[in-house]
């Protein structure tokens, strides 16, 4: 039973192609998120950015984070509460853990971040998630706080899901072999953050058959 109720979950996130009258292959339109989703109450299924919000997001990722123009964004994750998290990839790779969409739409920057070379190890196989990293929501302007994971996706890879300690499922944004999702927490503390909470992270295919799995045990920091 579990796995046909997986089966259908994942039939139900996978973008469905249809045909048209003439037999051709038709991706159906994408929808992307309205200003009040963006800034609206936290859901576990992500949103679509349109592409000019997009790019307003990545340049001031950019800016905060000191990178190169030729850097580019690899996955962003955007689920409401005005928060999006983007993970930068290029010569120099980076990390915003939090950009602040506000009720106007404009972009500002506020939580932390990190940069570094370009990491050179191998790609992951097309079943693997790999290179877990782990960043917190919070800062700026921001009215929620949470933790969020980002990573390698293999191409087999079509869901990608998270599944916290107390029972909340969190659908992952997934983009070109990259994944990432955040949720809301309470993070204690002001000097020290506490450890990396008890996750699950699932990888299944398009039949919803298990891939991949990972704990936190392997969710490092950059």
């Amino acid at each position: 039973m579990k796995r046909l109720v997986l089966a259908t979950l994942v039939a139900a996130l996978l973008v469905v192609v249809a045909c048209g009258s003439d037999g051709e292959v038709i991706n159906p339109p994408v929808r992307l998120a309205t200003l009040a989703e963006l800034t609206g109450p936290w859901r576990a299924i992500p949103l679509i950015l349109d592409p000019a919000l997009r790019a307003r997001v990545a340049d001031v990722c950019r800016r905060e984070i000191e990178l190169p123009p030729g850097a580019v964004p690899a996955v962003m994750d955007a689920r409401g509460e005005g928060a999006v998290t983007v993970r930068m990839t290029g010569a120099m790779e980076g990390s915003c853990d939090a950009l602040e969409i506000p009720a106007d739409g404009g972009v500002m920057g506020a939580g932390g971040g990190w940069t570094r070379n370009a990491d050179r190890a191998p790609a992951a196989l097309d079943n693997e998630l790999s290179g877990l990293t782990p960043g917190t929501i919070g800062g700026g302007g921001l009215t929620v706080e949470g933790w969020s994971v980002s990573g390698h996706a293999g191409a087999a890879i079509a869901v990608v899901q998270v599944t916290v300690a107390d029972g909340l499922v969190v659908t992952a944004t997934l983009e070109k072999g990259w994944f990432s999702a955040w949720w809301p927490a309470i993070i204690p503390g002001e000097v020290q953050l506490p450890p990396f909470p008890q996750v699950v992270i699932r990888g299944v295919d398009r039949t919803g058959i298990l891939l991949d799995s990972a704990t936190s045990d392997e969710v490092r920091g950059p």
